[in-house]
Parts: C-alpha cells; structure tokens; sequence
C-alpha cells in the first residue's frame, strides 16, 4: 500500500485556489463510502438471519419428519428440505463473511501527525488529499468484496428453490 501513496500528479498540479474544494470533496466522498459500507454490514447481517433462520427452519422440519412413524412416505419433502438447508446454510456463510470485520479507512487524521508537517497549507491538503484518494480506493475495493459475496449468497438462495423443488419430484419418481 505504500506504493500508492506516491503523489499522485493531478493532485499535485492542482492550483492553489481549488486544492482546498478537491480536498473537501474527497473527505466527503470518503465519508461516503463509510456511509455505503455501514448499510452493506448491515444488509449483509439481516441476510444471514434470513438464510440461516430459513436453514434451521427446514433442518427442523426434517426432523419433524424423520420423527413421524411412517416417515418412508414422506422421503422426497424430507430430501427437499434437506438440500434446501444446506444451501440456504451456505448463502448464510457467505453473507456472514461477507460482513467480516476488515480494515476500512475513516475520515479524518489525528491533529499530532499533521502538526509536524503543517507549516505549508497547500503542501499539507494536497497530500492529505492524496492520501484521501488511496483510502477511498481501498474502501471501494472492500466494498466490491463484500458485493460479491451478498450477491452469490442471494443466487445460491434462489437456486436452493430450485434445487430443492427438483429434489422433490426426482425423490418422487423413485
């Protein structure tokens, strides 16, 4: 990472007059991204109570079946919930990884590691706003990572429909 922290040439050509408003608008796209990481967590944890309440909830009807005298008759809904469980349980995962704690940059500095370089504004907002843009990228590339994983946890749910129905009628048939 600290090869990203090289000054990046926009920046250091800014003219001294708008170095301050890019310096601005970085803090609050940067405020931004932690606003969009907040909704994603939490998104992301009211998935894996959905997916995982839906796996547990299926595990016990399985059970329930498993438990009637004559469950030999009810082997393809057994094999359904089943399946759908396990697939439901895997999207649950992925959603709880999903909302792992990672490293995620805030906004802001803490004034003692500005005060020994502050004795040039300029110079000192554009390599704030330098490091700005590096913690906006890495806070979109977490982003994007979470994303991915909420996204094929919500495919693997829907294709646990699928499948689930599947079973049913191939257990059925035999």
């Amino acid at each position: 990472m600290q090869a990203d922290r090289v000054l990046n040439p926009d920046i250091a050509a800014l003219p001294e007059a708008t170095v301050m408003v890019v310096h601005k608008q970085a803090e609050d796209c940067l405020a931004g991204t932690i606003t969009l990481a907040t909704a994603a967590d939490s998104r992301a944890t009211t998935l894996t109570g959905i997916f995982g309440g839906a796996a547990v909830a299926l595990l016990a009807a399985s059970a329930t079946i498993l438990a009637a005298p004559q469950h030999e008759s009810y082997i393809p809904l057994l094999a359904a919930a089943s399946v759908g469980a396990v697939f439901l349980f895997i999207a649950a995962i992925l959603c709880a990884y999903g909302c792992r704690p990672v490293e995620f940059f805030v906004a802001g500095y803490e004034p003692k590691l500005l005060a020994k370089s502050a004795t040039d504004l300029t110079w000192m907002l554009r390599y704030v706003t330098n490091d700005i843009q590096v913690r906006i990228d890495a806070n979109r590339e977490a982003l994007a990572a979470s994303a991915r994983l909420l996204n094929w946890a919500m495919r693997l749910s829907l294709f646990s429909v699928l499948v689930s129905i599947g079973t049913f009628f191939a257990a059925k048939t035999f």
